[in-house]
């Protein structure tokens, strides 16, 4: 059943209208780029943004299950699933509203809600609202990696490649080490201090949208 939809898309690709490319002009190397403080800033919020997304997406079926003492069925549609639905709502509202918002102070705010959902998880003891937190998280981190990325590349119009590249390489990390973190410490201790250590990410995540906001050395 779920190869319909690639056997469907082969017939919608070649609707698809090819555009020439634009003329390209010299592109910035990573040294180039590096030398931004800015730059490197954005390279920190893809890290932390990678952690926050799937530090509790890939840990939420596993609380699910502890907290409910649900089946494993049922604690990936109460976690993982309700936590992907929100995070999809949420990248089609920000596609909405990008242009008419201002996207680091939404940073700040959406990254404030992700530590309090991370907090939520980890010290409440009412299951529901716990769950609820898990599902919201997931909202709260949608506009991270996507916004990240189209704002790097606004700010830095020579970066083609190397930006993306560069940026992929971060985030990528960063979705390996914010599971890794919460394993190792619930490994150790339980689940709930895991997420609690978590919490980190995001209030990077706000100092670093604070960081972008008062300094100024953009390199375009």
């Amino acid at each position: 059943v779920w190869a319909v939809i690639p056997f469907i898309n082969a017939f919608f690709f070649i609707k698809v209208p090819i555009i020439e490319p634009e003329k390209e002009n010299k592109m910035d190397s990573f040294k180039d780029l590096v030398k931004s403080k800015r730059f490197v800033i954005y390279m920190l919020m893809m890290v932390c943004g990678g952690a926050c997304e799937i530090a509790m997406a890939e840990w939420a079926s596993m609380f699910a299950q502890k907290a409910l003492g649900v089946s494993k069925t049922i604690g990936d549609i109460t976690g993982p699933c309700a936590f992907a639905i929100c995070m999809g709502a949420g990248r089609v509202w920000y596609s909405l509203v990008a242009k008419k918002i201002d996207f680091k102070k939404t940073v700040i705010v959406m990254s404030s809600l992700c530590f309090l959902c991370y907090i939520t998880v980890a010290v409440c003891q009412i299951p529901f609202f716990a769950l609820l937190a898990c599902a919201i998280c997931g909202f709260t981190v949608s506009l991270f990696w996507p916004g990240v990325l189209s704002e790097g590349a606004k700010e830095f119009k020579r970066g083609g490649a190397v930006l993306y590249s560069t940026f992929a390489l971060c985030g990528d990390t960063g979705c390996s080490l914010g599971p890794w973190i919460v394993g190792i410490i619930a490994d150790r201790t339980n689940l709930n201090f895991g997420f609690a250590a978590a919490s980190v990410f995001p209030i990077i995540m706000i100092l670093a949208a604070v960081l972008l906001i008062k300094n100024k050395d953009c390199k375009i």
